[in-house]
């Protein structure tokens, strides 16, 4: 089945607001795409490796983007707004690394305020993502957004476009909540 096709039925099943995973063609992407819409993107990171081949290679960048960009973000909150320094820092993240080696996010957990976390953060695959930290929630949500249409556009046939439009519902809700 086709991400056109998929679409649509899912479109139309929406609509009628019944449970639109029941047309996914295998029972391992319904669960995939069950955890997917949850909150704990480390359970789907898990489950990841049990989707084929097509569908692992499509999503794990966004994800695994959207976990490092996430510890990032809540590392920043953290030092500013908690004062938490040190490993309680370190603690308080999430066990998946993607870009970011381990060394380098304890380094980041360990910095003494935000303005040497911000200094890592350069130095780090992510400096890019933030040149300033005035709303890191909004430019890191803009970086996954863009990372998601990217792999949907490489990966067509898989459940990249399906996870791009999970995030721009998602992200669409929660932005219109604040």
């Amino acid at each position: 089945m086709n991400y056109h096709a998929l679409n649509t039925k899912i479109k139309a099943a929406q609509q009628q607001e019944c449970d639109y995973l029941r047309w996914l063609p295998s029972k391992s992407l319904r669960d995939f795409m069950h955890i997917y819409e949850g909150t704990d993107p480390v359970a789907t990171w898990k489950r990841l490796a049990r989707l084929d081949k097509n569908n692992r290679q499509a999503l794990a960048p966004t994800l695994g983007m959207e976990i490092d960009l996430m510890n990032i973000v809540w590392m920043y909150r953290l030092k500013k707004f908690y004062n938490v320094i040190g490993e309680g820092t370190f603690g308080r993240l999430m066990p998946v690394r993607y870009r970011l080696t381990e060394e380098e996010t304890k380094q980041m957990a360990l910095a003494k305020d935000e303005d040497a976390l911000l200094t890592l953060v350069g130095n780090s695959p992510y400096g890019t993502v933030f040149p300033s930290f005035t709303r890191p929630e909004l430019k890191a949500y803009t970086t996954l957004a863009i990372q998601h249409k990217k792999q949907a556009r490489l990966h067509p046939n898989s459940l990249a476009p399906l996870c791009a439009e999970l995030f721009a519902l998602k992200m669409e809700h929660t932005w219109l909540k604040k």
